[in-house]
């Protein structure tokens, strides 16, 4: 008999017993949850979810910022959704839209590129990423005004801030009467053209509504986040250097990802991580980092006593800790909220121990950190999350997805939200209470037998509470026609409540959960990379991308990333090949890709290969 069958059958023996509900999934035995209603004083909100905002935009969001009543989000759209497909009844919004609570709309005509970050101050808003112009129309055609990869919304009009930086920009902060600014440029532009009486400002830099200022040298790579705590500033990226002189030629200081600003001088927090730092937040005198890192360096050259930190860490002040075991993939936004933490990313899964190779559960895209463990928010969403905003008890949410999931494994019941989400109670709901006990057992199922035979199961459940049983009960079913295998499947499942008082006429509610058996008792090899090999140059944009068999995969994850820009740029999950081809990737950049081989015992990534497309 398989696994499946006995499913069934146990499912059959909780519906006869408690008029209950089973469902199938991944593991090795079968688990059962009982819950008994009943009246308490203590209250449990129910019926918060993630829903659409209206129906979204069309290309990925990048940035999200509340104020007040109003959600502004900022990316690689292009077009306000008419409808839950985006496929009529669309508005031109190019690349930045603000939502006021019923619907979107486009503030003024846009930029012409990409905006990455977004800060509010009162009715001003901000605004960095790849643009340099503001659009004069709603195709951006004519009436162009020059905005070098920064501009500001005084409620009514887009202008420039000052004449801009000579290229991207990834990071904006707010300190109440400054604009901290980080990205992978390297000067303030002295003219609209940004072709004289420029000034070095390597990647980071200050506007004080007048004029612009440096943070001492700056450092050697690209700012990808920035913080503020007071009068320290935290900045988080691609840098592996605090520069020591204009140049960034002498005198460097290694700071592997992270570095400090006191208002005069930079410093480092420990050892820095070993790959890029993407979101960096402080709460009190902690501070807690996302990004690409999977370790924290245990030196300044990060190549000894390393210690395992799966793309988040906290500092505390005096040293690193790990939040759990952290996920499985880049944390690329962190937000506060009370004693909780909320991360999103290109995650799907908590580690379940550091190596993230066994025991890992769904997370998908956004999860939360109570200060003891991980969990999910609602069922999440079907892609990644690249930003995170609070404002009023409510949860916005923007990134790639185009489905917020309806079940853990976010393969049914998924609903349409393009790219952008709040979690909140429905509209015209009110929260309700509930509570209910909990009682847990295990069902283990073995099986024996040879070929070609019919097969009995028997299985046995049985639930009591202190004072009376509920129900003891034993049912058999005998399956006719051929089998393919003697099978014998005992299940026998107790669970025993640890309270007294249910009232006889009590509603109980079971769930069992059962799973087929997988060959592979253990998560996959690591995939082996094949095409492009490490470093190769390419002319092509649409990119294949081969690999080799693991062993015990299922699934794999294909994802390139853009390393000057700091960003994912392709990514694919799902697959059941060996190779897939990209869509159109931007010419002149260099990229990283790897894959990611997935079972139902974990997951297992490869080796990290660059290319470039000229």
């Amino acid at each position: 008999m398989r696994p499946r069958s006995l499913f069934a059958l146990v499912a059959l023996l909780a519906w006869l017993l408690f008029g209950g509900v089973a469902t199938a999934s991944s593991g090795a035995a079968i688990g059962a949850r009982f819950s008994f209603p009943r009246n308490t004083h203590r209250p449990l909100l129910l019926g918060d979810t993630w829903q659409p905002l209206g129906f979204g935009v069309d290309d990925t969001v990048y940035a999200v910022v509340a104020n007040g009543s109003e959600v502004y989000v900022g990316g690689d759209f292009t077009q306000l959704c008419g409808e839950a497909t985006c496929t009529s009844g669309n508005v031109a919004a190019n690349a930045i839209a603000k939502w006021n609570g019923s619907a979107w709309s486009p503030l003024g005509n846009g930029v012409n590129g990409s905006v990455y970050a977004i800060v509010a101050s009162g009715s001003t808003l901000y605004i960095g990423g790849d643009f340099t112009q503001i659009c004069g129309d709603a195709s951006c055609t004519s009436g162009n005004t020059n905005a070098n990869y920064l501009a500001q919304w005084n409620g009514s009009a887009w202008q420039p801030v000052g004449n801009g930086v000579n290229n991207t920009v990834q990071a904006l902060a707010w300190n109440g009467s400054e604009l901290y600014v980080g990205g992978w440029f390297t000067q303030v532009c002295g003219s609209a053209a940004c072709t004289s009486g420029n000034v070095t400002a390597n990647a980071i830099a200050r506007w004080n509504g007048s004029a612009w200022s440096t943070l001492g040298n700056g450092v050697d790579d690209t700012v990808q986040a920035i913080a503020l705590n007071g009068a320290e500033i935290y900045v988080g990226g691609w840098f592996t250097q605090v520069c020591g002189d204009a140049t960034c030629t002498t005198g460097n200081v290694t700071a592997n990802a992270l570095a400090k600003w006191n208002g005069s001088a930079w410093s480092t927090l420990g050892n820095g991580f070993n790959s890029p730092v993407q979101s960096v937040a402080p709460s009190g005198s902690q501070l807690y980092v996302g990004g690409w890192f999977t370790e924290l360096c245990g030196n300044a050259t990060c190549d000894t006593g390393n210690t395992t930190a799966n793309h988040i860490a906290q500092w505390n002040g005096s040293a690193w800790q790990t939040l759990g075991n952290g996920v499985d993939n880049s944390v690329e936004t962190i937000v506060v909220n009370g004693t909780e933490i909320v991360a999103g990313g290109w995650f799907t899964e908590f580690c379940g121990n550091a190596l993230c190779s066994t025991a890992n559960t769904s997370a998908n895209a956004i999860a939360k950190w109570n200060g003891v463990a991980w969990s999910m928010f609602g069922n999440g969403v079907d892609n990644p999350v690249q930003a995170i905003a609070l404002s009023g008890g409510e949860t916005f949410a923007g990134g790639w997805f185009t489905q917020l999931c309806g079940n853990a494994t976010c393969n049914a019941s998924n609903t349409a939200a393009n790219r952008v989400a709040k979690y909140a109670a429905p509209a015209g709901s009110t929260p309700t209470s509930t509570a209910t006990r909990t009682a847990t057992a295990t069902v283990t199922a073995t099986r024996t037998g040879t070929a070609i035979a019919t097969g009995t199961h028997t299985a046995t459940a049985t639930a009591t509470r202190t004072g009376t049983a509920i129900a003891t009960a034993t049912h058999t079913a005998t399956r006719t026609g051929t089998a393919i295998a003697t099978a014998i499947h005992t299940a026998t499942a107790t669970a025993t409540p640890t309270e007294t008082l249910v009232p006889p006429d009590a509603t109980a509610t079971f769930t069992l959960t059962a799973t087929s058996e997988n060959p592979c008792a253990v998560a996959p090899s690591k995939p082996v990379l094949n095409s492009p090999e490490n470093g190769a140059t390419l002319n092509t944009q649409r990119v294949m991308l081969k690999w080799q068999q693991a062993a015990c995969a299922e699934t794999y994850t294909v994802t390139v990333k853009d390393i000057g820009a700091g960003k994912a740029a392709y990514k694919k999950a799902n697959l059941t090949t060996l190779q897939h081809k990209t869509k159109a990737l931007a010419r002149n950049r260099s990229y990283k890709w790897f894959v990611k081989a997935c079972n139902a015992n974990g997951c297992a990534r490869s080796a990290i290969f660059k290319f470039k497309i000229e």
